[in-house]
């Protein structure tokens, strides 16, 4: 199974706004969390069998969804930033997963409260197997004394609130001892390799994964500010100790 995440910016930059298609064809992603994406049926896709989730964000088109190829998905409500923060839940494999696309809204609440509130509306969920992604406008990983950018307070209480949930930075985990790869070219600076589009996944999860990379052709920069991130798990069918959930969780 393949999972990637992308920010279109805005609905996608250029006139062909073929970014989705692209997404899934260049990652070979069975599921696809987008942010800043309009609704996915408006995008064209030579793929078939695509089912998503999405809601828009208030006064404006875009929003945020999860798109899934040849697996059906069912929406779970999630009461928080409609339209930044979408959640589902897929059977892949025989396995139940819980899809959390999180793209961290800018108001005026920090983006380290707006982290705060979003994993309280996750962490008293029951499950057992969960994929958190997306743009969390803050860069979640442990940086190298020798990388150009440092971690700052915000960074490292993000990375501890999620890491205090049992969950694991794919990235990070892939590619130990390692620079963070840039996923956002910052329009200041775009030299600068901030590392805010990230997968957070249980352990169980973890012991699957085979690899986690930033897609860095260079046909992406005009499409986006941002540069997708793709990952990829081993099969699924041995992983156990699924428990069953319902909206009725949210307590």
């Amino acid at each position: 199974m393949k999972v990637a995440t992308y920010n279109l910016h805005f609905g996608g930059s250029g006139k062909e706004k073929n970014h989705l298609d692209r997404l899934i064809s260049d990652s070979g992603a069975d599921i696809a969390f987008v942010q800043e994406a309009f609704d996915p049926k408006s995008y064209p896709v030579s793929f078939l069998n695509q089912e998503a989730v999405w809601h828009s964000v208030e006064n404006v088109n875009w929003g945020s969804g999860i798109v899934t190829r040849n697996i059906p998905i069912e929406e779970f409500p999630l009461p928080v930033f409609n339209g930044w923060v979408i959640a589902g839940r897929v059977f892949c494999e025989g396995q139940e997963i819980l899809l959390v696309n999180v793209h961290n809204p800018s108001n005026k609440m920090t983006y380290l409260e707006n982290l705060i509130a979003i994993l309280d509306s996750i962490k008293e969920l029951k499950y057992d197997n969960i994929i958190i992604g997306g743009d969390f406008n803050i860069s979640l990983g442990s940086r190298l004394p020798s990388e150009p950018l440092k971690s700052n307070s915000e960074d490292r209480r993000g990375l501890a609130l999620l890491e205090g949930m049992g969950l694991i930075q794919a990235w990070q985990l892939m590619n130990p001892g390692m620079p963070l790869a840039q996923t956002l070219r910052w329009s200041k600076d775009p030299a600068l390799p901030f590392h805010i589009d990230c997968f957070f996944i249980n352990k169980t999860l973890a012991d699957r994964v085979t690899s986690c990379s930033v897609l860095l052709d260079p046909g992406w920069t005009g499409m986006s500010d941002h540069n997708p991130l793709a990952m990829e798990f081993s099969r699924l069918d041995s992983v156990q100790g699924w428990s069953r959930w319902t909206p009725s969780s949210l307590t």
